[in-house]
């Protein structure tokens, strides 16, 4: 894969200092850019307001409609986490020092990837590659990789660090089907914004849209590769490790509003 190619899935400075998290792009508008902030204002804010008291802090809330695929792409680009911050383990020390790291904190971005299948009758195998995000760093862990076995159940199975992400509801299933471990402590942000009022499923995308007020590039060219392949290609990297550094910006951008855990729909155990 050449560079150039990188560059644009990337679409985010090189350089980051070390924590930051992702800030809501600004609006306010000036003679160079008032073509963007017009679009940017068409973008639905996810500001958190209080339930009344007496409802339900997870009850409906009427909301706007979601975004439209031209108003998002008019947005700035997503501050993505850059191949230099990805790390694929390989040995049993590496994969521990990515525990170690995972598990010190509260929450972290998690998704799955599986190889897809196009002929009929065609069992899936997946998930081959399971990532998970910390603010300043991703890891993707290789299911093929036997040294991956323990650390990846060490992190899914840990009742004190969230797993954070978007869609996990087949997740669960096909985790323990292949790995043989269970996913618990689980935080589905669809199923947060679908108690907002919304009611198409908000993926990563549109999230980071809503709440970011940013561009998330989502490429099928990297959702429908190989990813049982031995060696995954930078590309293949980016694209894994900042779906689930995606959602962890969304949560950290959503807490930050004044949303609290307590009001979040977190999973503690495997259904």
């Amino acid at each position: 894969m050449c560079a150039t190619e990188v560059a644009a899935l990337l679409r985010a400075p090189a350089k980051r200092a070390a924590g930051a998290v992702p800030e809501p792009a600004a609006t306010e508008q000036t003679a160079d850019t008032s073509q963007q902030v017009a679009a940017t204002s068409a973008v639905p804010s996810t500001a958190v307001t209080a339930a009344p008291r007496g409802v339900p802090a997870h009850s409906p809330t009427p909301r706007a409609a979601l975004p439209s695929r031209d108003a998002i792409d008019a947005l700035p680009p997503f501050d993505a986490l850059p191949l230099a911050r990805i790390q694929v383990p390989q040995t049993r020390e590496q994969f521990a020092q990515a525990v170690e790291q995972l598990l010190a904190e509260r929450y972290i971005g998690f998704d799955t990837e599986s190889k897809p299948t196009f002929a009929r009758g065609e069992a899936a195998t997946g998930p081959h590659v399971v990532q998970f995000a910390k603010r300043d760093a991703a890891w993707l862990f290789q299911v093929h990789n036997a040294a991956s076995r323990d650390a990846l159940a060490a992190v899914l199975a840990s009742g004190s660090t969230v797993k954070v992400g978007f869609g996990l509801r087949s997740d669960r299933g096909h985790i323990r089907a292949r790995l043989g471990t269970p996913l618990h402590t689980v935080l589905d942000l669809t199923t947060w914004f679908r108690r907002q009022g919304y009611r198409n499923e908000v993926g990563v995308k549109t999230a980071v849209a809503m709440v970011l007020q940013q561009r998330f590039v989502k490429s099928k060219r990297w959702s429908t590769s190989n990813w049982a392949a031995a060696q995954l290609s930078e590309g293949q990297c980016v694209y894994a490790a900042n779906d689930a550094y995606g959602a962890l910006a969304v949560l950290h951008a959503l807490l930050a509003q004044g949303h609290r855990e307590a009001d979040l729909p977190i999973i503690e155990q495997d259904a």
